[in-house]
């Protein structure tokens, strides 16, 4: 793991004895709050008024505890160049009210949590999601157990009848945040029974993370014992060849998982028909190459396009080029100051080809945007108490 830069300011870094610094119990009812989406799933609470909800306690939270608030440089700008995109593309793509409740709402909800969470808190933060997220994984577990989740073709749904999808990109994303924070007896804790229930919503892209996720948290840390590193992925390469060469069983259960010679989902499928829809995407970017056709532009005719990019694009034209700009300089960040989190998020790109959640709340993408905003927040905007700039004199030697 890299350190910071060494041309951060001594004041600017995040210290334990900062006044600014937010109270541990603070950190972690905003990680409750931003990981219990799939509560609104289980209970069937229209996801509007549950997020209207929980964006309204944690603007209180802010009110009550404003004196830890702290903005980074880097949130304020990335807010200004978000909204402007927006604007520019919406305005002329005919927009309505509802998406920009909805997109503007979605934007609010993570630069609230920036204001609490950053790089010093941000462990404790994923942390307590990864806790919510795995109940909600035992939750679903036992329904499905109990015949309480129903099935298409043998294809459990999520709670209430939503998408399968939906569901494993939620479990998926739990096993990220856990290969982050948690040693591996307690990753594999909460990793093997996430897989199953990836496996029972036939989650593919979801696998596919979780599994990538699972081979970089071992890679990563064994590195530095090539030796041993060796033996184990020589050792699991040749058990996994050897139980598909003798045995169909094992076959047939990867075939089951990937179902690549399904009739309808398999190899033959055009990905599910993902290649029409990408088609449709990008024939609606052309239409509108430099500012695309407006935020909610694919939710207002019901078609998923089911690519990140090219959603992007449809969406906001060329000027989706800054927003991925700021993904890759995020990530780029990511690398350089915390390693093993970059290789945990290694699978994500999966998802960017076979989903489409662009500015979403579900915990996938948001809790992506915040661990690559939080880490990166380390310098504040000169918005804390002016006790706090008493309390933390400028250090000469800076």
């Amino acid at each position: 793991m890299l350190a910071p830069p060494s041309e951060v300011r001594i004041e600017d870094k995040p210290r334990q004895d900062d006044f600014y610094t937010s109270p541990t119990a603070v950190v972690y009812i905003f990680g409750v709050i931003d990981s219990l989406v799939p509560f609104s799933y289980i209970l069937n609470v229209y996801p509007n008024y549950w997020h209207a909800a929980t964006l309204a306690i944690k603007l209180a939270l802010c009110l009550v505890y404003y004196k830890y608030i702290s903005v980074s440089r880097i949130a304020v700008m990335s807010a200004l160049v978000l909204t402007s995109i927006i604007l520019i593309s919406s305005v002329p793509g005919g927009s309505q009210f509802s998406d920009y409740v909805k997109i503007f709402g979605f934007m609010t909800h993570v630069f609230i949590t920036l204001a609490i969470v950053r790089r010093d808190n941000l462990q404790k933060y994923v942390l307590t999601c990864v806790g919510v997220l795995f109940a909600s994984t035992l939750i679903y577990l036992l329904a499905a157990k109990m015949g309480q989740i129903d099935t298409t073709f043998g294809r459990y749904s999520y709670f209430h009848h939503s998408h399968p999808n939906l569901g494993s990109e939620i479990i998926a994303m739990s096993v990220v945040l856990a290969a982050c924070v948690l040693s591996w007896p307690l990753f594999l804790v909460v990793t093997l029974p996430s897989l199953y229930a990836i496996h029972l919503m036939e989650g593919r892209a979801a696998f596919v993370v979780a599994v990538i996720t699972v081979g970089a948290k071992l890679v990563y840390e064994e590195w530095n014992n090539k030796k041993r590193l060796a033996l184990i992925l020589g050792g699991l390469a040749a058990a996994g060849a050897a139980l598909l060469l003798i045995s169909n069983k094992a076959s047939a259960l990867l075939d089951s998982i990937l179902l690549l010679h399904d009739k309808y989902r398999g190899l033959g499928s055009g990905f599910v028909g993902r290649d029409q829809l990408w088609s449709v995407a990008w024939h609606w970017f052309l239409a509108s190459p430099l500012i695309g056709n407006g935020a909610g532009f694919f939710d207002r005719y019901g078609v998923e396009v089911h690519n990140f990019f090219l959603f992007g694009l449809s969406e906001f034209g060329i000027l989706s080029l800054v927003i991925y700009g700021m993904i890759f300089f995020l990530l780029y960040d990511l690398y350089r100051t915390n390693r093993k989190w970059f290789f945990c998020f290694l699978g994500i790109p999966v998802f960017w080809m076979f989903n489409d959640r662009f500015f979403n709340i579900n915990p996938y993408p948001f809790l992506f945007y915040i661990v690559l905003f939080a880490q990166a927040n380390t310098a504040a905007a000169g918005w804390q108490p002016a006790l706090q700039k008493a309390k933390s004199p400028v250090n000469p030697a800076s």
